[in-house]
């Protein structure tokens, strides 16, 4: 031990951890860890891929789920085999052979696409459907374990053991979701040709785990068994008379030697001992193994119905989730499952075996069933993180209480009949997964998979509470929980700890700290960022007002951003993975004002009544000539050619006349008063001139004003784009001003934003007669703004104000990356600006207070600077990408 000597908190956490046992155990252990580690990792990078390889090569859900079960069948098949006689063949040759048929199957999936090969290579090689142990490998791995390490320190071994296979599962599962992600942007690489990369890379996993096989000891062999007859001697007369003489007499009395006879044959071997190679498993551990077959079968069942290559698929199809993100995700998932083993060996040392695989593994069940059941990625990734940090806490006490329930040499075919009998139940999951899939309720399989979890718990526990087998009665003495004293004591070994150890020790120990919180920090963050929920197909359509004064039947919105991700798909294919060379459709009209309304029925009216006003007399109907409010008059003039990095700029080929005219767009946000027919009506009243210029989108539920905002810019047709609250507190007219001013800034591919500004009214008489409170908000907003915000956005002194103008060109940088959709949109839409070098002009504008504001001062600020801190961290650590 002293090879391994740490600082006092260092020699408690390794007590507790079960460091000790592992780095003081034989080389074999630690070969057997090793090769766990590699086979997991092989698993992992298999397990994220296989059901989109499948899919990729047009094999449907139902055949993928009927390959996943031929899969687990073949195995239980070949597993059970190889276990069975491993003891008598050789564990190490099992081994060797285990990882060549791995090695062999990834070699197949490499090379070949047929389905019924593929199928055929599952079955007799070593292929993982679910990123779980599969093979022989467990049983034998396990048994030989339990064989090398002692009973006070075998939970220890096993918790680790569980540690780097997670772990190894968890590299794999990250490694290959960015490899994946990273092949197939290079050019011409399909994404069939990186998954064949990841099963090359399977197979020559097979061919190191083989190499390491070879380096086991004999110390892996099973013990041999005693000789079931002893031999027998004749004794001489010289050995006679020392057993019948007695204690005093003369010991110097030289015995005569006499040769011995040879020893008595053994009995003729009967049948039994003919079968040498197979084990035999005494009555009291057949009714154990009885039990917990039936047991593990119903949990394995569950597993097998949600796999972690059908999860993936669930949050591929669901959710969209590109490799990266999954390999991630389950990255994380599955460190955060390794490390709750070392905290299961530790808990299992104090309220023992059963009971800590039980509660910790119960709260896993629940969190699976709700896996499927919000609408968000965000919660429904929470749910699967929140269960990944039990999911594996009853591994390492499951195999020791099995280890400890039977003999010594029964534990290898034990736990092969056992791991056989998983595989089977579990080979009935897939199936049923594709089936569901194929019909639409893929939920249901997480559902079920949670019950029956559920009720393994249980039934464990009521059958095995009260339980103890031989090492644990030997080890009763063992303490239960840690006293008052123990905790003061602790306390004591922390401040000796930090005085005595080493500046380098406890540098290593800050920077572990540092990146578990770095972990923690970026999880947190996934999940708390917010997601905009899919756009209904209701929502994509609009109502206005006949030419005979009648209200419309719904009709679907211009879609420019159709066109905008048609073009985008196929410069994909090509291989360019930036914005550069995407278009965007032509202008129809000059202006385009995009209202966000919720709930305005009594605000609306006036607003637009002054909008409107202005609209006809700055720029008329379009395809007419406008009279300009200096009295000169607009024509439709040519377009000067800009291009939108090749591509016309504002969406107007060269040649073409510049477009005239206005429409509004007004986005009811799930109002559920009679803003829809207040805005309707209006339109009736401007009579047959503005037929169609104002249109009206229902959204079915509120989705705050960024999301109103970002739907309306979706649908304009127009050369400039504002938007505008309903409340009318800006000066409508002013918009002349930011129409003026983007033209002064525009790119040469005519890209550019006008924010209107009322930072000029901060020392104006409405500013300071509002409350002190509401002043010193908006004071630290800023600040925070400025501190959070990139140098360009944070420039800006008025980021809130609702009276922002966009040219068209600029559009397809800004819209298609919009997540925000609450008060703090309008910062994403300055930063997303910025992320693209579009200029950005700060105008200032009319504006007045109005009276029926909805915004919650004390509230709504704290919020918005909430929402500030997750938007800026979730670009900041590339949770939201513009790619």
């Amino acid at each position: 031990m002293a090879g391994y000597s740490l600082p006092i908190l260092g020699n408690w956490l390794a007590n507790e951890l079960g460091l000790y046992s592992i780095l003081s155990s034989s080389r074999d252990t630690k070969l057997l860890c090793l090769q766990r580690f590699i086979r997991l990792f092989a698993y992992g990078a298999s397990t994220l891929i296989l059901a989109l390889y499948l899919s990729s090569l047009h094999v449907s859900d139902a055949r993928i789920g009927l390959f996943m079960s031929m899969t687990l069948w073949g195995d239980a098949v070949v597993s059970f085999i190889l276990t069975l006689f491993a003891d008598g063949l050789g564990r190490r040759r099992t081994l060797i052979l285990g990882a060549a048929l791995m090695a062999a199957s990834g070699a197949v999936f490499a090379f070949n696409s047929n389905y019924w090969i593929l199928v055929a290579a599952s079955i007799f090689g070593v292929i993982s459907p679910g990123g779980n142990e599969i093979g022989p490998f467990k049983a034998i791995e396990e048994s030989t374990l339990s064989q090398l390490s002692a009973a006070d320190r075998r939970s220890d071994i096993f918790a680790w053991y569980a540690l780097l296979g997670d772990f190894g599962s968890a590299c794999g599962i990250i490694i290959c979701g960015w490899l994946v992600e990273w092949l197939q942007t290079i050019n011409g690489w399909t994404s069939i040709r990186a998954y064949r990369i990841v099963f090359g890379i399977y197979a020559f996993l097979g061919i190191v785990k083989l190499a390491l096989s070879l380096l086991l000891s004999n110390q892996c062999e099973p013990a041999p068994k005693k000789p079931e007859y002893q031999q027998v001697t004749e004794l001489d007369d010289v050995e006679i008379e020392s057993l019948l003489s007695s204690d005093d007499e003369d010991e110097s009395i030289e015995p005569r030697p006499k040769p011995r006879q040879k020893p008595t044959p053994p009995p003729f071997p009967s049948r039994k001992q003919k079968l040498s190679l197979l084990p035999s498993i005494s009555p009291g551990s057949r009714t154990i193994l009885l039990t917990l077959c039936i047991l593990f079968a119903i949990d394995s069942l569950g597993g097998g119905l949600v796999p972690a290559s059908w999860i993936t698929y669930f949050f591929t199809t669901n959710f969209s989730l590109p490799e990266g993100t999954l390999g991630t995700l389950f990255f994380t998932t599955r460190i955060i499952a390794a490390l709750s083993a070392l905290v299961a060996s530790s808990i299992s040392k104090r309220i023992g075996l059963v009971k800590t695989m039980v509660l910790t593994h119960l709260p896993s069940a629940i969190f699976l069933a709700l896996i499927p059941l919000p609408d968000n990625v965000s919660v429904a990734m929470t749910f699967l993180v929140l269960r990944s940090c039990t999911q594996n806490m009853d591994q390492a006490p499951r195999q020791a209480f099995l280890a400890a329930a039977v003999l010594p040499g029964e534990r290898t075919a034990v736990m092969g009949v056992v791991n056989v009998v998983k595989t089977l139940s579990q080979s009935a999951g897939p199936v049923v997964t594709g089936w569901l899939a194929g019909t639409g309720r893929f939920w249901m399989a997480f559902l079920v998979a949670g019950c029956l979890k559920a009720g393994y718990d249980l039934a464990m526990l009521k059958m095995f509470l009260g339980y103890r087998s031989r090492e644990e009665l030997e080890g009763e003495e063992r303490t239960k929980g840690m006293s008052r004293e123990t905790l003061a004591e602790i306390v004591k070994i922390i401040t000796v700890a930090v005085r005595e150890t080493s500046p380098y020790i406890l540098a290593g120990y800050a920077l572990l700290a540092l990146y578990l919180f770095v972990q923690v920090f970026y999880i947190f963050i996934y999940i708390v960022a917010p997601t905009p929920r899919e756009i209904l197909r209701s929502e994509t359509t609009y109502k206005h007002i006949e030419d005979n004064g009648s209200v419309s039947y719904a009709k679907p919105l211009p879609y420019w951003k159709s066109t905008f991700d048609q073009h985008k798909k196929s410069i994909r294919e090509k291989g360019d993975l930036t914005d550069h060379n995407i278009g965007i459709e032509d202008a129809e009209v000059f202006m385009s004002l995009v209202v966000p309304a919720f709930n305005e029925e009594n605000r609306l009216g006036i607003m637009m009544r002054e909008a409107v006003e202005y609209l006809q007399k700055e720029y008329g109907v379009p395809g007419s000539e406008a009279t300009l409010a200096n009295g000169s008059v607009r024509r439709r003039q040519k377009n000067t050619g800009k291009h939108l990095n090749g591509h016309t700029s504002s969406g107007n080929a060269g040649g073409k006349a510049e477009p005239t005219g206005w429409e509004v767009l007004i986005i009811s946000d799930g109002s559920k008063d009679k803003t829809v027919d207040t805005a309707l009506e209006f339109a009736r009243s401007l009579g047959t001139e503005s037929t169609g210029l104002i249109r009206v989108a229902s959204l079915v539920e509120n989705r705050g004003k960024g999301g109103a905002v970002t739907h309306g810019m979706r649908h304009v047709r127009g050369k400039y784009a504002v938007f505008a609250d309903a409340d009318g507190a800006s000066r409508f007219e002013d918009l002349g001003k930011l129409v003026r001013e983007i033209k002064n800034i525009e790119d040469q591919d005519g890209r550019g934003v006008a924010v209107g500004s009322r930072a000029h009214l901060v020392g104006s008489e409405e500013v300071v007669k509002r409350s002190f409170v509401r002043n010193l908000l908006m004071h630290s907003f800023h600040l925070l703004l400025w501190i959070l915000t990139p140098p360009a956005t944070a420039a800006i002194r008025d980021t809130q104000c609702g009276f922002k103008l966009f040219s068209r060109s600029a559009l397809p940088y800004i819209i298609p990356y919009m997540h925000s959709e609450s008060w703090i949109f309008d910062v994403e839409m300055l930063m997303l600006a910025e992320a693209a070098s579009i200029p950005v002009a700060e105008v200032p504008i009319g504006w007045h207070e109005v009276q029926g504001s909805k915004l919650n001062v004390l509230w709504d600020s704290l919020g918005m600077a909430w929402g500030l801190f997750i938007l800026r961290a979730a670009w900041a650590t590339g949770i939201y990408r513009r790619t």
